[in-house]
């Protein structure tokens, strides 16, 4: 009998241990896959990865303690996108379950950053672009982290390989002061999860 008992406890384990793992794999799917766009630009937030009996939905926090639903279903369209669009959106279940936050931005200037929405992981090999609003610049973009400069990217872009929780903050991109600079996105970065042995 204490066996058996044992053994329930071991499998309840093992799937609160794998509901947990999936939890994990649950994201709100940004498409184009940034951070930051233009306004008219279209966007269109899903949450992928997420199954079960709970519906899940996205959600907008629209201040400090409120919040919206933007949708009843796990897709949302954005078309033409205004700055009023901008802010956290996050994916959650009637259960209360949440999905991570990624926070858009809307702007109506003339420079983008190009970062991906998706957090990173450890090790991961991260590309930042710098976009501008109509015709392409013929200056390399510079790159900023937390207000200071990082590099140029004579290829409009730049790399970061092996990123690690060092590179997280705040970053933004310029072509120069005349073609103005981007807004300011967070760059999230996730630890790696090691194998137990």
């Amino acid at each position: 009998m204490e066996l058996c008992i044992k053994l329930m406890v071991k499998m309840l384990l093992l799937l609160i241990a794998q509901d947990h793992k999936y939890s994990e794999g649950a994201y709100l799917h940004v498409h184009p896959n940034r951070l930051q766009f233009f306004e008219y630009d279209s966007i269109s937030l899903n949450c992928s990865g997420f199954h079960g009996p709970a519906e899940w939905r996205v959600i907008k926090k629209l201040g400090l303690n409120s919040t919206q639903w933007e949708t009843s279903k796990k897709f949302l369209y954005i078309k033409p996108a205004f700055k009023s669009h901008g802010g956290e959106y996050w994916c959650e279940n009637e259960d209360g379950e949440k999905s991570m936050t990624v926070s858009i931005t809307i702007t109506g200037g003339d420079v983008i950053l190009e970062i991906p929405a998706f957090p990173f992981m450890e090790g991961d090999f991260v590309t930042l672009g710098c976009r501008k609003k109509g015709m392409s610049s013929s200056l390399p973009p510079d790159f900023y982290k937390d207000g200071h400069y990082l590099e140029t990217g004579y290829a409009g872009k730049i790399t970061i390989p092996h990123v690690s929780k060092s590179n997280e903050g705040l970053y933004k991109c310029s072509f120069s002061e005349s073609q103005g600079k981007s807004p300011e996105s967070w760059m999230a970065v996730t630890a790696a999860h090691v194998a137990p042995t």
